[in-house]
């Protein structure tokens, strides 16, 4: 037995009491930074999710993550929290029936006002204590790719500058940009089953309510992200659209600077390098 499957079981049985002759195991393959199980025991049926070491180099806060999984689980937003070890990033939430909004014909209009309706819902939720800070992390992750030889761009300076610019201008905004976000709402983590569910609060904290829409809509065509503003807002307005320009840029450069770190690991070099250049030179297209 593999130690991957040693922690599941020895998680399972401290948690709830399931023994391996109770229970099935199906393995739902990596998420980008941790190993997830679909267990079952007769009808009951739940989601393991085994933390990853590397959480705190990427800037996951597991003591926020926990409020803000519990305040999302609470409002019906999220699955129930059965189990969460803050130490370990080790977790166990209800099974959710349904598919990926990233699966082949689930984004259609309903689903996109979906998404901007659960959103809102988030948004309007009670402060929590954890903040969110992407200008931070970035800064934080040059400093790291410095010290162990990792890529950066040759222009990696212009765009630093570029985002502190940034910084000033939304910070001016704070008061009523500020809520609480999921920041990691690609379309992998919301699940279509009997509503729209938002899964994976790793990154949530207080945040800018644009970085979550911008996220939600990053490969969405121009008219389905004017259809989400107005789910959101009730109308697409110039300065609506003008803030998911700058803020595409922040989420741009903070999701570059997570391939670079995660390229630290050598078995996975090539791919997390390549997936940061590709979006440095997106990055440099926005200039």
């Amino acid at each position: 037995m593999n130690t991957v499957n040693t922690a599941l079981l020895e998680l399972l049985q401290r948690a709830l009491g399931w023994l391996q002759k109770d229970i099935t195991i199906e393995y739902a393959g990596d998420g980008l930074t941790n190993k997830n199980f679909i267990v079952a025991n007769g009808d009951e049926k739940i989601v393991v999710r085994l933390g990853a070491n590397q959480s705190n180099v990427l800037g996951i806060r597991r003591a926020t993550e926990r409020q803000a999984a519990e305040a999302a689980a609470l409002a019906g937003i999220g699955p129930e929290l059965i189990c969460f070890c803050e130490q370990s990033g080790d977790m166990i939430t209800r099974f959710i029936p349904g598919r990926l909004l990233s699966q082949d014909g689930a984004l259609t209009e309903e689903s996109i006002r979906e998404v901007g309706s659960t959103l809102k819902k988030l948004h309007e939720l009670p402060p929590i204590e954890g903040k969110f800070q992407p200008y931070e992390d970035v800064r934080t992750r040059i400093q790291y790719a410095k010290e162990n030889s990792l890529y950066l761009p040759d222009q990696i300076l212009e765009l630093t500058d570029k985002l502190e610019q940034i910084e000033k201008d939304r910070d001016k905004q704070a008061d009523h940009l500020i809520k609480l976000c999921h920041n990691d709402p690609f379309p992998n983590n919301f699940i279509i089953g009997d509503r729209l569910w938002l899964i994976d609060y790793e990154y949530a904290g207080m945040g800018d309510l644009y970085f979550d829409l911008v996220c939600a809509s990053m490969f969405f065509q121009e008219e389905q992200t004017k259809l989400l503003l107005t789910a959101y807002f009730g109308e697409c307005t110039r300065e609506h659209l003008e803030n998911m320009e700058q803020m595409k840029f922040v989420v741009t450069f903070w999701n570059a600077m997570w391939a670079v770190v995660m390229s630290k690991e050598e078995s996975e070099k090539e791919k997390y390098e390549s997936m940061a250049k590709s979006m440095f030179d997106s990055l440099l297209r926005m200039k």
